[in-house]
């Protein structure tokens, strides 16, 4: 498939952990944000994913453990996807229990206006470009994430000083000089709770990148 060739210069990695009983709302993956297709490999459990279309279609599709779906064209832009919030699937008349699944979407960033055929659903088409003007999903986020983090990052520092617990039982649980890369590391405040880890911290923000180095010494 042409289209997989994206996993190679894909600029987006999301994992996700799904408990029995949790899913997610139906929705589109903003098409201004993200390029054709979108990649998600279903790993440890089965689920199924319904699509809905904005006619009132709906579709509904079983991923089995280990699968790689790709939504290219009309599944990826023309219909929402999601998953319902129940802990058993009925597949071919029979029940299937929910096991704890994981999944990793793969994602490209886009680099110039979306042009699609799906106005229903797409951002674009349904922005005001005398008013708002059209903006790629990489300006936008330079703009409004980016920029915002550089401006603000001291302030926000002084009030993160508070470590997430499930994060500091996931560190403490490491064994002995593993390293560890804390991606997204914001001011660094998971680096230093253990000595005999190794850890690398980074941060798009250039302002939490300086807050880390003050936070090593």
């Amino acid at each position: 498939i042409p289209n997989l060739l994206l996993i190679r210069c894909a600029a987006q990695i999301t994992l996700n952990v799904y408990r029995p009983g949790q899913g997610i709302a139906p929705h589109v993956d903003t098409h201004s944000a993200f390029e054709d297709p979108l990649i998600s490999l279903s790993l440890m459990s089965d689920t199924i994913m319904d699509f809905r279309h904005p006619d009132g279609q709906e579709v509904s599709v079983f991923l089995p453990r280990r699968s790689l779906a790709v939504l290219s064209g009309a599944s990826r832009y023309g219909w929402t996807h999601g998953i319902r919030e129940r802990k058993s699937d009925v597949v071919d008349g029979e029940i299937r229990p929910r096991g704890t699944r994981v999944s990793l979407t793969l994602r490209k960033t886009r680099c110039r206006p979306c042009h699609c055929d799906f106005k229903e659903l797409c951002d674009t088409w349904q922005a005001d470009p005398q008013s708002s003007g059209l903006m790629l999903g990489r300006n936008f986020e330079e703009k409004h994430v980016w920029e915002f983090y550089d401006n603000i990052h001291s302030q926000f520092s002084n009030t993160r000083h508070t470590p997430w617990p499930k994060v500091v039982d996931f560190v403490n649980s490491l064994p002995s000089y593993c390293t560890v890369a804390d991606c997204g590391a914001g001011n660094g405040r998971y680096s230093t709770q253990r000595d005999d880890l190794m850890c690398f911290a980074s941060d798009t923000c250039f302002g939490f990148a300086k807050e880390c180095r003050f936070v090593q010494n």
